[in-house]
């Protein structure tokens, strides 16, 4: 395989596997914690178990419930190598957990982890002054890069190394809420980025975090057409290679 598999699973959680068959999970919120946590029902299943996962590495951009899901932590670090690597706030949360600290990787922006096929950066994001420590990765998957903004803001002035990444993919949070980019700002950011795709995601979880697929998909056929907005189904499986991005096109 020349390129990478990813799954969507929802909220900002996705899954890839490298051409190497590493495997990461990213901001994964698979159960109904955050109903009990923090009074936010989800709306919609999760197309995936915290069982059935075999993860290689678990990235957490931050410490908030549907982006680092506690209750399912211990499940998706099951197995003895699996690593939980992400934001200083995600590996307090991990160790308050009681995950051995052995097993805990914390980055600040620019801090890197490297295995086999798989590089991982930590990038600078902006999710409020109640989530300072929140981070972005700059993915490369094989011969494939991808930019996971995490929950932020637009914030041109301190994303210039996301930029100088050239990501083939762009994935970033559409709600508008919570700090987070909204249709206008995320198209802003993708026009900035100038990655040929873009995957919307943070949208039709929860009542609370609003979000418009439609409304952004618009704005970015009128204002980047340099870059195809690409939609994922829940739990459907994407082969994304090479010829893929290629023949990118709106």
């Amino acid at each position: 395989m020349n390129g990478m598999y990813m799954i969507w699973t929802g909220q900002a959680g996705f899954i890839f596997e490298s051409p190497g068959g590493v495997r990461i999970g990213v901001d994964l919120y698979l159960t109904d914690s955050t109903e009990r946590l923090c009074g936010f029902r989800r709306l919609s299943a999760s197309p995936v178990r915290s069982e059935d996962c075999r993860l290689d590495m678990l990235l957490a951009t931050h410490g908030h419930e549907d982006h680092l899901d506690v209750d399912c932590l211990k499940g998706l670090l099951k197995e003895p190598e699996t690593l939980l690597i992400g934001s200083a706030d995600a590996a307090r949360k991990a160790n308050e957990s009681r995950i051995s600290p052995e097993r805990i990787v914390s980055l600040t922006p620019g801090g890197k982890f490297e295995k086999m096929d798989v590089a991982i950066e930590a990038a600078y994001a902006d999710h409020g002054e109640g989530c300072p420590e929140a981070i972005g990765f700059l993915l490369s998957i094989g011969r494939i890069r991808v930019y996971i903004t995490g929950d932020t803001a637009f914030r041109p002035d301190r994303m210039a190394r996301a930029r100088e990444f050239s990501p083939h993919y762009l994935i970033l949070p559409i709600n508008g809420a919570f700090g987070n980019l909204g249709s206008e700002s995320a198209a802003e950011m993708a026009r900035f980025i100038g990655a040929p795709l873009t995957i919307p995601c943070h949208f039709y979880m929860f009542r609370e975090h609003l979000g418009d697929p439609d409304a952004f998909y618009r704005i970015m056929v009128k204002r980047v057409p340099i870059s195809q907005t690409c939609f994922l189904s829940p739990g459907k499986v994407y082969e994304a290679g090479p010829e893929s991005i290629e023949n990118a096109h709106v």
